[in-house]
């Protein structure tokens, strides 16, 4: 029973008969049923849908409970963020059909990046109320998950807890690990240390560490992640070696980079495991290539040291590739300068901005005083080097003290004195200047009503007058408040008014600071090193991973011997600011008939654990891809459905293998039919050559 073009969908629901029918089936259900994407997504705009009774429940009770993976995952996206009292309860209400569900986790990783940000209430209690049924965690344990969340910094952070739980779900039925990293880490890295639990686990069933040489370590360093790091140092090159590799030639820094990242030394346990015939030969010669002769004797194992390396490349293509991995680009999204979030801090400044002048008034008297007492007691320390800060008091420049105070031949007393004059002279300043803060402030508003490029524009030729404010008012704001016993206002002035006018202008003033409007950045490369490359299966689904998890289908997951190790396969990693992976994209090598020569095929698809900086990590991909284009000569495309067609030829690799461009499995040659489109756009102010 699919939806009628144009029709109201609430009014539909309502408008189907739900009384049971055969099977306990309604027709209200079928229908809800087989509609189920397109009403959640009205539902974001219409939260009364959830309310519509299917089968005697709400329609959101009705998915949670009898929904696939997919819309459990949708509903929970539309109803994160509770707009009444009555969305937060219905959150609790079909928390207890999530939580049966293995997958559970899962979903509010997967709901928690896609909200771009947790609140603090009320969305925290759906995840925590649950999850302390969830595999009998119980409310202390909860409560801290709770506390960790609510002081991370970070959409990603937050949602680690879930991430973790939903990969030690995945493969491992054993909360040992989960239990004592719950009590006994602290709340500020228990995040991280959640992320490294599955890893842990994976490690012990591995046997290649024990449950109890954890346990010691974490009682000696008091930290998960530094325990694991100690067991690891002190045991790698014998978990290396239980691993099947050799250690006679390994360099240092290749077993050090392997063993230093639990979370790499489980997927090669894992796969090694999972895998034989040719996928365990191909992982361990790429391992083997690494540790012998670093990220350099890998790039030669792969464009040249296997059998099928010279058929997936030319030699004279794999030598243009071989150092694409020196090129590094930036990316910086522009930050929208919030004009439309300061209007309440002005509304309050000029609410109370009567007080504001009424006590700057009278503190500006208590200043003068302090400033002539400053005076005295510097002409009474005798000191030559004070003559010029004396003087500096008196006609009230702060530049000329603040010049003196330079000088390395200043004797202690002197400069103590000058600190106090330099400090008086500047709220001296400040408390002159409120006036041309508010003039300032008038301006500001006027703002709001031009475009985004005036607006950037006015910021950039005011950042200094806004960070000099912001000081000023700051100055004021703290000054009052020690200065408020001292101060006598006359009338009806109030002294904590005019301190939260101060307060609310800085604050406005504040949010326009450039300093505090810098757009994230993000950094794209080609990488060639395999400790980054195997944990490509971990990103995807906000954290759930791709089909090349390790833990996923061995028939499938042998395809990321085939993303690292064919000549014709090229990936690029994108990283945040702290050097954290935040994503991979694939690039295809491969020979086009149309154009006689081989292009670059970037992927459309990047597998990110950050949907919300999916468009970032796409444009510095395009900002690589032209840079790789100069470097190579090749031309660089990405998959369209409008676009030109090529055919293209995709060598034979040894192991199974997914192509997403195709939207197949196939190990063997393939020649197909692809429409493309040039990655690099003009408009970016990019140009092909």
């Amino acid at each position: 029973m699919q939806l009628r073009e144009g029709s109201d969908i609430k009014a539909e629901l309502i408008r189907l008969d739900d009384s049971l029918g055969e099977n306990d089936y309604s027709e209200r259900a079928r229908y809800a049923d087989e509609n189920a994407e397109k009403i959640l997504e009205d539902a974001k705009t219409d939260r009364g849908i959830l309310y519509v009774k299917v089968n005697g429940v709400s329609l959101a009770e009705y998915y949670a409970e009898n929904g696939s993976d997919k819309i459990k995952s949708m509903l929970l996206t539309t109803l994160f963020r509770p707009k009444r009292e009555e969305d937060r309860l219905l959150l609790l209400q079909i928390a207890k059909h999530l939580i049966s569900s293995d997958y559970f986790p899962s979903l509010v990783a997967f709901s928690v990046s896609n909200a771009g940000r947790l609140e603090k209430e009320p969305v925290y209690e759906l995840p925590l109320e649950a999850l302390a049924k969830w595999r009998g965690l119980g409310d202390e344990a909860a409560e801290k998950i709770r506390q960790a969340i609510e002081k991370s910094d970070s959409v990603v952070r937050k949602a680690l807890p879930f991430r973790a739980l939903a990969w030690q779900n995945r493969q491992y039925n054993d909360e040992h690990l989960l239990k004592l990293v719950l009590k006994k880490e602290g709340v500020s890295t228990l995040p991280e240390a959640m992320e490294l639990v599955p890893a842990a686990t994976g490690l012990v069933y591995q046997g290649l560490i024990s449950e109890g040489e954890i346990a010691e370590a974490y009682e000696a360093t008091g930290s998960f992640k530094l325990a694991l790091e100690k067991i690891l140092d002190e045991k790698s090159e014998e978990v290396i070696r239980q691993l099947g590799f050799r250690l006679n030639r390994a360099k240092k820094a290749s077993v050090k980079a392997l063993t230093e990242n639990p979370q790499v030394l489980l997927d090669l346990a894992i796969y090694a495991e999972k895998h034989s015939g040719n996928a365990s030969k191909y992982l361990h010669q790429i391992f083997e290539s690494y540790l012998e002769e670093g990220i350099e004797g890998f790039k030669n194992f792969k464009f040249h040291g296997h059998e099928p390396a010279k058929e997936q490349l030319p030699e004279e293509i794999a030598k243009r590739l071989e150092k694409l991995d020196s090129i590094k680009v930036e990316y910086a999204k522009r930050a929208k300068i919030p004009f439309d979030k300061i209007g309440k801090d002005i509304e309050t400044f000029e609410k109370n901005k009567a007080e504001l002048y009424r006590t700057a008034k009278q503190y500006m008297e208590l200043v003068e005083k302090k400033i002539e007492e400053a005076i005295k007691e510097l002409e009474g320390l005798g000191n030559a080097d004070a003559s010029k800060i004396i003087e500096a008091l008196r006609e009230k420049e702060f530049e000329t003290i603040k010049n003196e105070l330079g000088k390395k031949e200043l004797s202690e007393e002197t400069r103590r004195m000058g600190n106090k004059a330099a400090s008086l002279i500047r709220l001296y300043d400040a408390l002159s200047s409120i006036e041309a803060m508010e003039k300032f402030a008038q301006e500001i508003k006027g703002m709001k009503y031009e475009t985004s490029t005036e607006q950037e524009k006015f910021v950039e030729e005011n950042a200094e007058k806004l960070k000099d404010y912001v000081d000023y008012l700051m100055k004021i704001a703290k000054g009052i408040e020690r200065d408020k016993g001292k101060i006598t206002c006359s009338g009806e002035g109030n002294i904590e008014e005019g301190k939260a006018a101060a307060q609310a202008l800085a604050s406005a003033f504040g949010l326009l600071e450039p300093a505090n409007n810098k757009p994230e950045r993000i950094f794209a490369q080609i990488t060639f090193d395999p400790v980054e490359l195997i944990e490509f299966g971990r990103h995807g689904s906000s954290g759930v991973g791709n089909c090349q998890i390790s833990t996923g289908n061995s028939w499938e997951n042998q395809g990321i011997m085939s993303i690292i190790g064919d000549a014709n396969e090229l990936m690029i990693v994108f990283k945040d600011e702290q050097e954290n992976v935040i994503g991979f994209l694939q690039v295809h090598v491969l020979y086009s008939k149309e154009e006689k020569n081989y292009i670059l095929l970037f992927e459309h698809k990047a597998y990110t654990n950050m949907p919300n900086k999916a468009d970032e990590i796409r444009e510095a991909a395009r900002k690589l891809a032209y840079l790789v284009e100069k470097e190579t000569g090749l031309r660089a495309y990405t998959p369209s459905d409008g676009g030109e067609l090529r055919t293209v030829v995709v060598p034979r690799t040894i192991v199974n293998r997914y192509l997403d461009f195709l939207n197949k499995w196939e190990p063997g040659k393939v020649m197909a039919k692809v429409a493309v489109e040039p990655i690099v756009r003009e408009e970016m102010g990019l140009k092909r050559s």
